[in-house]
């Protein structure tokens, strides 16, 4: 009888039944040619009998029985990954949502040319989910191939973790919404533009910069002061050609001094600490080389250029004395075999001085913040369709919060969750 139940309970829309059957009443299974009387099981019990995934199911049987109140959003993702389990004889595109919504309380009308994340979403914007949808464009997938509903994030992270920032105005087509108020940046991949920077004015790096910029003139005094301070006709300097002779050495041991102490100089101008610096996103294909990279960005190599600690799935770290450092990514060849029509890519933030290691199929061109989670903002990094003028999902990094500094805010865009034409 076990193994019927469970196959009974494989089928999509025997779920909404026994959450909204009445739970004073025990279910009765009848087993077909069976001499025995039907075997009642109460309703809190059932599903540890009829579904492989009942630490799920049992969380919503719970929800209706008034023993724990899930929220608006926790019941629709719960719902969803449950549903998602199930199979169907497919009547329309949508019987997933469908199912779904005999458990909220708005109900849309049902369009049967609607396709599942069509109808689903309509679902989602007529009930309160809080901003369910918007959440979901800010989960990074496990696999570049995972449909639309397999709620799974990459860090590990649920639906609730994440606080939207930006808002779903419509939906176009299949995957495909329209967004409004996100935060945006685009990515330079056709060169690498010198960086300003901004540090704090000590005394001896003004007087570095000083005595670097004025040494020109230092070569203006020494040839107006040997004009002057030449001897006479006779052979004899006269009392004011003894006092410019005596400038003359004075500013000559001056220029030479600053001549031998130049690279000193320099290098103390440009090295310690940047307060602030213009933000640029710049992007590379592989794994860049840091060190080359700060040299064509600042003048030079002072390793202030560091890999992110956790901003993709490829980033690394390690604890020391309690502070955690970043460490190389992981691009091994056997990483790189497991994604499969993927490109490795290297982002680098002058803003916050990090660079990020991910893989995508397209190069992104645009930056946005969806959301954030953990105290770091969702960036979702997007490509360009100028076919159907839609930006494109490739993958979510994560980012410091202070890169909302440097960005502002992006009228209405079409967006995309996945490409659906293959890549080329």
């Amino acid at each position: 009888m076990i193994r019927w139940l469970q196959e009974w309970g494989t089928r999509l829309w025997t779920l909404p039944e026994i959450l909204l059957c009445s739970p004073e009443y025990r279910v009765k299974i009848f087993a077909v040619g069976a001499p025995s009387k039907p075997k009642q099981l109460a309703k809190r019990n059932f599903a540890s009998y009829a579904w492989r995934d009942a630490k799920l199911v049992r969380q919503l049987v719970d929800h209706y029985e008034s023993s724990i109140i899930l929220t608006p959003l926790e019941l629709v993702s719960i719902a969803l990954e449950c549903l998602a389990n199930r199979q169907t004889d497919q009547f329309n595109e949508g019987d997933m949502a469908y199912a779904l919504m005999g458990l909220l309380r708005r109900r849309p009308a049902i369009n049967k040319c609607d396709t599942s994340f069509e109808a689903f979403a309509r679902l989602s914007l007529a009930n309160d989910s809080d901003g369910l949808l918007e959440r979901l464009l800010c989960m990074q997938p496990v696999r570049n191939t995972a449909p639309w509903y397999e709620i799974k994030d990459a860090w590990g992270a649920h639906l609730w973790d994440i606080e939207p920032r930006c808002q779903i105005a419509g939906i176009v087509d299949d995957q495909v919404v329209t967004l409004d108020g996100v935060y945006g940046a685009t990515i330079a991949w056709d060169r690498m533009e010198t960086v300003a920077f901004l540090k704090r004015e000590t005394t001896i790096r003004m007087a570095c910069k000083q005595f670097s910029s004025n040494t020109p003139w230092y070569l203006v005094a020494w040839l107006f002061l040997n004009l002057y301070s030449a001897p006479s006709s006779e052979g004899k300097l006269e009392w004011l050609g003894k006092v410019l002779a005596c400038i003359n050495a004075f500013i000559t041991g001056g220029a030479i001094s600053t001549l031998l102490a130049m690279p000193i100089m320099l290098l103390y101008i440009y090295s310690g600490k940047f307060w602030s610096t213009q933000a640029h996103f710049v992007g590379i294909q592989g794994r860049a080389d840091l060190g080359m990279a700060e040299r064509y960005l600042f003048g030079f190599n002072h390793g202030r250029l560091r890999w992110s600690t956790n901003g993709s799935i490829l980033s690394r770290h390690r604890l020391k004395k309690g502070e955690c450092l970043p460490v190389p990514p992981d691009v091994t060849e056997d990483h790189a075999s497991s994604r499969p029509g993927e490109t490795l890519f290297t982002l680098i933030d002058t803003y916050s001085m990090t660079a990020t290691c991910f893989y995508a199929e397209r190069p992104p061109v645009a930056v946005m913040i969806c959301g954030q989670e953990g105290g770091m903002q969702r960036a979702v990094l997007c490509s360009y369709d100028w076919r159907r003028q839609t930006f494109t999902r490739e993958t979510v990094l994560r980012m410091k919060t202070l890169v909302l500094d440097r960005m502002f805010r992006v009228d209405r865009f079409r967006f995309a969750l996945r490409r659906t034409t293959p890549v080329k």
